[in-house]
């Protein structure tokens, strides 16, 4: 039982590890456009 909950957790983990990425992601393009935007103005 024990090690069955330990593998659900890590698989979690990884989930939450891809999403901080994928936010990361996005983040970054945002900055990106936003320093895009600043230089136009």
């Amino acid at each position: 039982m024990g090690s069955a909950a330990c593998g659900v957790c890590m698989r979690e983990r990884g989930g939450l590890d891809r999403w901080v990425g994928r936010l990361g992601q996005i983040a970054g393009l945002l900055a990106d456009l936003l320093a895009e935007l600043a230089q136009r103005l």
